[in-house]
């Protein structure tokens, strides 16, 4: 199911400790709240109240808030008014995400429910019945849609409960509302136990054979489902008793009733023999549909209201009301000095003024301010955001930095995570004092984040804490170790004559040390890469520190094979005594003997690291370190302890909704990065921590914003982000103005269209070696519009997206010749193919397969332009899709999303669409064909041969599908006969799925009649299986069998779960007809 199309603000699962939030936080639906303009809206209620007061009717309605959403302004007099206007916008976005997905149900993912009662929870709710808990049947999803991932259930999930009916569009949603239930998920136990707040009491039904009980209430029953058995197989056929089967399946069909058979005047003495048979109880049957999650929603709505009683100071920074230039006396003293420690950074001029300008602000005590980073395509913004923290850390500065998606915060993190490694000899930092957290699936996290990752973290310290006697150990057997060397040489003289080696003692010696001092060595790294930094600035963990250095030190200097083993020998020696006898150990000792003036110095160095390093050792208290510890050790405690003391913070910018109620040290700066994609109400989660002083956003409002579902909320700027707000109303931006990406050719338009020509080309990208000639024919340049015209753009089945079947034949075609001229030059080539519409990636994906997912030459991904934005590749294909004689390009106008596509080539960007259908589309794509041809870079598809052969050969197979005969108007055709359907018309829910009627088929390759399924398969005879009103047990679009079939048409056997009226054969057909495209 797709909550969002392109949903920016990736949903997280919360925390355990904001449940006991959550209850106090929900108000009573009928306190009295301030009444906003339009919306009669109380800001105390709850979202989750708000939500389930909606009726069925009410989330159908797209109008319900139609006219009542004021236009955010672009600045504001209070920071009441500010908070204020983006209530009404959230709420109707919220309204229309979920309306949208119950347009699109057929695509949700469906679960039985396998069990329900009320919940008894006083604290959830007043009003005990509406509380659920019902159990899920995870292992049979189903849904209609083979693309589409099962969805997990998560707290905040939004389900639709329905009763005896699997929805399958809207209109059915419609026509049994009373049957429907809204419902929230409160929590999510095992996998699959959901307890859910239902938005009214559910009628529990208590199953019983007895007639008179049929309907007593009970509170807890088991969801049986027992209407619909389909058998696949053979058998005779029903023509000869159609009535009576036809009765017999209406009568099974009806759900409001017990089953019962139709007596009629052939059968009537033996349906009265066998009717207890059949008039059996009726059980109660539910489905749960999930459509939406409102983690996102949730969070914003309480930031908000949290905010009209207290909101954090930066918040007057971005009202927009005054004029602000920021502390100037501030800035002028720290800057100088940031821009000395910048140079360090290698960036350029643009780079380094933003940086420089970000840290000088971070000083400024006085007040809080934003500053801006423009960063367009390729520009280094990840590089700049990696300076400006590695600065704050050095700082000691608490920062949290932030993006809308889980690959932008990585892909800082990884930055930043090289440069903290880059730097580690120098013991400036401490990975310790990094964390990253959040979904470790969506995060996508690797061995190297693993380092940063909480619960990686969480689990090596919980390790820590439990065998802390582990350590004593490992310090008593080094101290043993470095104590008794004269026993260990008497062991080696042993051990060489017993095993006969020849080794020295300098090389037994080292071996030796190797093997006690690895174990303790690995113990003190795991320290400090997971401990801040502050505890080895205390006694205890500064000796760790220091008996480390000493420990690889002493093998370092051991390894010098100048020193002879009595050299060794008495080093040891020496250094025993001085510790024994408790020599200051910066004394020095004479050495005397042969080797001259530089084995003495190596004698004296190893002598005075032993000495060191044996009397830190016997210092370490693990007291010391248990004092500097958290008390508590369990794995809550831990994670706490581990945020509360992190210096730099990773996360979503939904997550840091969870940093709201810490106790912890304040977070005095806020990085976001891609700050334009996201909402200005989501950019409040993070800024609304009261003890912000600064925010850096860094961004580019020319590429793709949030996406915003509400064409009412999109008209009132609620897509709109803080970065675009405010640089609307002048406030100062930072350009970073040289791109290091781009092949000049592929860099000009945007440039030019977007940037207004601000941008200029990086030194790597104008060296001559930047130029790639992939394929060797002119169309195949740096840069080429490549016309392909059929004028035959189609939908897909659900009417909601384009794909164009000639441009994919295209597509792979290129990609083919792309795999065979990487392998004969023997090298390999990453390609990135996009498109502006989700059923043309399908088209894509579909066709290439999965031949070049492990290709050695060529590497291939397929997503959206939305999809790929943040992302590169050597060569980009862009699939337009649009060909048609009106110009209607739809959403592909968008020049954002224009603007996207032309940026994400490296090398090569191959452009493939219809010219006319786009130089008439009067959009951007006009002057973008126009440019083309001025340039010489407009080619036809007809100029490469092959290409062409291609083109046409897809364009000959498009129009002979357009002359197949329409399935619809087949079953039109069988409906006008006199032989109706066999399933019955009441039965809407099996009808959703499945093709019905009958006809003879000869023409169009049907089955014939008598032809069992066996024969038609091939021989292959499924096991029947049990469904619910007539739903298969995977997933199907148009009833399409798991199954081969013969030509394309196919028969559907159906029988009931019950056993067959007297005189009908037991594998009786109900005929059905599949087209399959």
């Amino acid at each position: 199911m797709r909550y969002d199309a392109r949903c920016y603000l990736e949903e997280e699962e919360e925390e355990d400790e904001e449940r006991d939030r959550e209850a106090s936080y929900e108000r009573d639906e009928g306190v009295d709240g301030e009444q906003e303009e339009g919306i009669d809206l109380d800001t105390r209620r709850s979202l989750m109240n708000t939500i389930l007061s909606w009726s069925i009717d009410d989330l159908l309605n797209k109008d319900l808030y139609r006219d009542k959403v004021p236009t955010i302004p672009e600045s504001f007099s209070s920071s009441k008014q500010y908070f204020n206007a983006f209530f009404p916008p959230l709420l109707e976005e919220v309204h229309a995400d979920i309306s949208c997905n119950l347009e699109v149900v057929s695509e949700a993912s469906i679960f039985s429910v396998l069990r329900i009662k009320e919940s008894y929870m006083e604290h959830r709710s007043k009003d005990k019945s509406e509380i659920y808990e019902m159990s899920i049947d995870m292992n049979q999803s189903m849904k209609a849609n083979l693309r589409t991932e099962t969805h997990t259930p998560k707290r905040a999930d939004i389900i639709l409960i329905s009763e005896r009916i699997r929805p399958q569009n809207q209109s059915q949603i419609r026509e049994n509302a009373r049957s429907c239930t809204l419902g929230w998920v409160t929590e999510v136990e095992r996998g699959n136990i959901l307890h859910v707040r239902a938005s009214r009491k559910i009628n529990i039904v208590e199953p019983t054979t007895k007639k008179e009980n049929r309907h007593k209430p009970s509170t807890e029953i088991e969801a049986v489902s027992s209407e619909w058995v389909v058998y696949v197989g053979g058998g005779s056929s029903s023509s000869s008793h159609p009535s009576v089967v036809e009765n017999y399946i209406k009568q099974a069909s009806k759900t409001d009733e017990a089953f019962n058979v139709v007596e009629n005047e052939d059968n009537q003495e033996k349906t009265k023999e066998s009717k207890e048979t059949y008039n059996l109880p009726r059980f109660q049957s539910f489905h749960v549909v999930f459509l939406s999650n409102m983690t996102t929603y949730q969070r914003t709505w309480r930031v908000l209201d949290m905010s009209l009683t207290k909101s954090s100071r930066i918040i007057q920074s971005i009202l927009g009301s005054n004029e602000f230039d920021g502390c100037c006396t501030c800035s002028n003293h720290t800057y100088q000095k940031t821009q000395d420690e910048i140079s360090n950074f290698n960036l350029n001029a643009s780079q380094s003024k933003a940086a420089a300008s970000c840290i000088s602000a971070s000083d400024c005590r006085c007040t809080s301010s934003v500053e801006l980073v423009w960063g367009p395509p390729g520009t280094g913004k990840t590089r700049t955001i990696g300076a400006i923290l590695k600065l704050l850390m050095a700082q000691t500065c608490r920062t949290l930095t932030c993006a809308p998606t889980n690959t932008a915060i990585t892909q800082v993190a990884s930055h930043l995570l090289s440069l903290v490694n880059e730097s580690r000899g120098h013991n400036t930092c401490y990975l310790g004092d990094v964390v990253l957290f959040g979904n470790k699936d969506r995060l996508k996290v690797d061995n190297e984040l693993s380092s940063i990752y909480l619960d990686e973290r969480v689990k090596r310290l919980m390790v820590f804490f439990s065998s802390q006697t582990e350590l004593e150990d490992k310090l008593g057997c080094m101290i043993d170790f470095l104590s008794n060397q004269p026993s260990l040489f008497q062991t080696f003289g042993v051990e060489s004559r017993t095993n006969n080696t020849s080794l020295t003692f300098r090389e037994y010696l080292i071996d030796k040390m190797d093997s006690v001092a690895g174990d303790l060595e690995n113990y003190f790294v795991m320290l400090r890469n997971n401990l801040p930094s502050r505890l080895f600035r205390e006694k205890g963990f500064s000796d760790i520190v220091c008996a480390q250095n000493m420990v690889s030190k002493i093998v370092k200097l051991l390894r010098n094979e100048s020193l002879s083993d009595k050299d060794l020998q008495e080093v040891f020696e020496k250094a025993n005594e001085l510790v024994v006898s408790g020599i200051d150990t910066s004394a020095s000792h004479d050495f005397t003997g042969n080797g001259g003036s530089e084995i003495i110095l190596l004698k004296k160095n190893i002598c005075f690291c032993l000495r060191m390093c044996l009397q830190t050792l016997k210092d370490v208290s693990i007291r010391n370190l248990q004092c500097a510890l958290p008390v508590k050790s369990d794995e809550r405690s831990i994670r706490n302890y581990c945020i509360e003391e992190a210096k730099l913070l990773f996360c979503t910018v939904s997550s840091a909704y969870e940093l709201h109620e810490r106790r912890m040290d304040p977070i005095e700066m806020l990085v976001i990065d891609e700050a334009a994609q996201l909402k200005e109400s989501e950019s409040l989660i993070p800024l609304q921590l009261i003890d912000v002083r600064h925010a850096f956003l860094i961004g580019d409002e020319n590429q793709l914003a949030a996406m915003v579902r509400s064409k009412i909320s999109a008209k009132a700027a609620f897509g709109r982000s803080l970065f675009e707000r405010l640089s609307l109303i002048g406030h100062k931006k930072h350009l970073l103005n040289i791109q290091y990406r781009m092949h000049p050719d592929i860099h000009v338009f945007p440039n030019r269209k977007f940037y207004r020509g601000c941008i200029l080309d990086g030194p790597n990208v104008r060296k001559e070696s930047y130029s790639r000639s992939c394929l060797k024919e002119p169309m195949y340049g740096a840069y080429s519009f490549i016309h392909v015209v059929n004028n035959k753009d189609t939908s897909d089945q659900a009417g909601r997206s384009c794909k164009n079947l000639v441009e994919v034949a295209a597509v792979h075609h290129i990609i083919e010749y792309l795999a065979k001229a990487s392998q004969t030059a023997r090298r390999h080539v990453n390609v990135g193919v996009i498109s502006p519409y989700a059923a043309q990636v399908n088209a894509i994906q579909n066709r290439l397969g999965r031949r070049y997912m492990n290709h050695e030459f060529i590497s291939v991904k397929v997503s959206s332009i939305d999809g790929f934005q943040g992302g590169e590749a050597e060569v980009i294909l862009i699939s337009t899709v649009r060909s048609n004689r009106d110009g209607a390009i739809g959403f592909l106008s968008d020049n954002r999303r224009i603007n996207v596509a032309l940026t994400r080539a490296k090398h090569c960007l191959w452009i493939l669409g219809d010219g006319w259908t786009l130089t008439n589309s009067n959009s951007v794509w006009k002057e973008l064909v126009l440019d083309a041809k001025d340039r010489g870079c407009f080619f036809n598809g007809s100029d490469d041969a092959s290409l062409a052969e291609m083109i046409k050969s897809a364009s000959e197979e498009l129009n002979r599908r357009g002359k197949r005969p329409n399935c619809d108007e087949l079953l039109d055709k069988s409906m006008s006969e006199k032989r109706r359907p066999f399933v019955s018309e009441k039965n809407n829910n099996f009808n959703c799925w499945t093709r019905r009627g009958h006809t003879d088929g000869a023409e169009h390759g049907l089955v014939h009649e008598g032809e069992t399924r066996a024969q038609s398969s091939g021989g292959q005879s499924p096991s029947p299986w049990p469904v619910r009103y007539g739903q298969p047990p995977w997933p199907v679009r148009y009833g399409q069998p798991p199954w081969p079939v013969r030509s394309g048409w196919s028969l559907w056997p159906v029988r009931s779960s019950l056993p067959p009226p007297s005189g009908i054969d037991s594998q009786a057909i109900v005929r059905e007809v599949i087209w399959l495209d």
